[in-house]
C-alpha cells in the first residue's frame, strides 16, 4: 500500500490529452489526507479534456508560498482563513475534503459528544493539529498532554495513560493501522468538521469554473465519497 501511495503522490496522471494544460498542484499534507487529495485530483484529471494535474507533496509553508508567487498553480488543500483575504489566491468550490475531528478511545464506556465533554477526562492532542490543541487548551481539562506525534498519543491510549485522544478521523485510522494497534476506535459523530478547499493561483482563474463543475459532478455521483470509503477500508484492514 505504501508503494502505491508514493506513486500517487509523485504523479497523479501520466496520460493527458494532447495539448492539455499542465497544472502543478502542491500539498503540505502527508498521508492519509494527501492520498485522498491525490485520488480525487486524479479523477478530475481523468474527466477533464483540457488539463493534466501533477501532484507534488512538499513542506506546507513552501507549498502555499509557491502558489502565492505564481510559480506553482495550486495548493491542496486549505482552510478558508488562508485564502479569504489574499487576492493572489482563488478557491474552488465545492470543498471535496475535510478534517473530521474525532475522539478516539480504548474504553468503550466513554462517551464524548462535544469538546466540552473532554473536561472530565485525561486528554491527548498532537502539536500542529491546531483546532484540537486550541479547543483543549480553552476547555482546560485537569489533565491533558500536547504530544509531538500521533504515534505517541495512540501509544498512551493503548497504555491507558490517556482516556481520550483527539485527531483527524482519517489520520487516526491510518496511524492505528500503521502501528498495528487494535482496541482503539473513533467515537461518532465528530466533535467538529473543518472543510478544506483546493486553492489555485490567480493566473489559473479561467479554469475555476471547469474544475468546480467536475468536483460538483463527482460529489453528486458519489465518486468522492467512494474514494474516501475505500481509503477508510484500507486503513481498517477490511
Amino acid at each position: 500500500m505504501l508503494h502505491r501511495h508514493l506513486l500517487m503522490l509523485l504523479l497523479v496522471c501520466v496520460s493527458a490529452p494532447l495539448g492539455a494544460r499542465v497544472l502543478y498542484i502542491s500539498s503540505g499534507f502527508t498521508p492519509p489526507l494527501s492520498d485522498l487529495f491525490a485520488a480525487v485530483l486524479a479523477e478530475v484529471d481523468r474527466r477533464a479534456d483540457s488539463i493534466e494535474i501533477v501532484f507534488q507533496p512538499m513542506q506546507a509553508e513552501r507549498s502555499i508560498k509557491l502558489v502565492q508567487e505564481g510559480i506553482n498553480d495550486g495548493d491542496c488543500c486549505r482552510v478558508p482563513a488562508v485564502f479569504e483575504n489574499d487576492e493572489r489566491l482563488l478557491f474552488v468550490e465545492p470543498s471535496f475534503a475535510s478534517i473530521s475531528w474525532n475522539a478516539f478511545v480504548a474504553d468503550e464506556r466513554i462517551r464524548i459528544d462535544s469538546f466540552e465533554d473532554l473536561a472530565k477526562h485525561t486528554v491527548g492532542v498532537v502539536s500542529g493539529w491546531k483546532l484540537a490543541v486550541n479547543k483543549v487548551r480553552e476547555i482546560a481539562p485537569q489533565h491533558y498532554h500536547i504530544l509531538d506525534t500521533p504515534e505517541q498519543m495512540f501509544r498512551m491510549l493503548q497504555l491507558k495513560r490517556l482516556d481520550v485522544g483527539v485527531i483527524g478521523y482519517l489520520s487516526g485510522l491510518y496511524i492505528l493501522n500503521s502501528l498495528g494497534i487494535e482496541g482503539i476506535h473513533a467515537l461518532q459523530p465528530p466533535l467538529a468538521v473543518t472543510p478544506l478547499y483546493l486553492v489555485l493561483a490567480k493566473k489559473q482563474s479561467d479554469l475555476v469554473p471547469e474544475i468546480s463543475a467536475l468536483l460538483t459532478q463527482m460529489e453528486r455521483d458519489g465518486s468522492i465519497a467512494e474514494i474516501q470509503k475505500k481509503l477508510e477500508r484500507e486503513f481498517r484492514g477490511y
